[in-house]
């Protein structure tokens, strides 16, 4: 899989503000640029006003407008959906942390941000096998010379809440790009389809009747949603 390209640096520093990434427009990052003039609130406030923060921000802006410009429609949209999930994730920090706090979490999250967005791929060749991630986690499906079918899948609050997901497990294939594990470890009678579009990951799970929550990733946690094409990392047990 090939990582998508991105610029080398970016001409202004620029703030993505989540207001603007609320509605759709049809410039191809689907989201406009704020001058840090502009900024407002503890958070927006630390970015504008911290030269590292102000150039991750940029990095930011510039990969994310590039990813979306690369996209099909459908998972342009997607890519939106996440990034206006991280934008509320990162405002809500201001929430509860000040000073050299506030900007030590601001700077692990928009690098963190960063490097997800630096790692998108966009092969059209890849069905459901490969590595996948989005803002809460990660999910890795391999097919093993066996002809095995397993995943590996992470995921956490990006709010940082309480909840986190850690699960494996193995099924077959529904179609080409298409498949469902129902042999989950810890979770008998619980399922999990996955469904390539694009270049995205369509998760969805099963809930077992009567449970309240899934139980691989305890109360509110879950696994489903759309995940995104990663460069695949090498895998040593290969």
């Amino acid at each position: 899989m090939t990582a998508l390209r991105f610029p080398s640096s970016a001409s202004t520093a620029v703030l993505l503000l989540g207001g603007a990434l609320a509605a759709s427009v049809a410039t191809p990052a689907a989201a406009e640029s704020a001058d840090c003039r502009r900024a407002s609130g503890p958070v927006e406030t630390a970015i504008c006003s911290t030269p590292a923060l102000t150039a991750l921000d940029a990095k930011i802006a510039e990969r994310y407008g590039t990813a979306i410009r690369g996209y099909d429609a459908a998972s342009a949209e997607a890519l939106r959906r996440d990034q206006r999930a991280f934008l509320a994730a990162r405002n809500a920090v201001g929430a509860r942390l000040t000073g050299a706090d506030l900007i030590e979490e601001l700077t692990d999250q928009l690098t963190r941000r960063e490097a997800f967005l630096t790692d998108l791929g966009n092969d059209p060749l890849v069905s459901v096998v490969g590595r996948w991630r989005n803002l809460n986690g990660e999910i890795v499906v391999n097919q093993w010379a066996t002809g095995v079918l397993t995943f590996t899948a992470t995921a956490a609050d990006p709010r940082g809440d309480g909840w986190s997901c850690e699960v494996d497990g193995s099924g077959d294939w529904i179609d080409e790009d298409e498949a469902r594990f129902d042999d989950i470890s810890g979770a008998a009678a619980w399922s999990l389809n996955v469904k390539a579009q694009g270049a995205t990951l369509v998760v969805k799970e099963t809930i077992e009747n009567g449970a309240d929550s899934v139980p691989y990733c305890g109360a509110g946690g879950t696994l489903s949603g759309t995940y995104f094409q990663a460069v695949r990392l090498p895998d040593p047990s290969r």
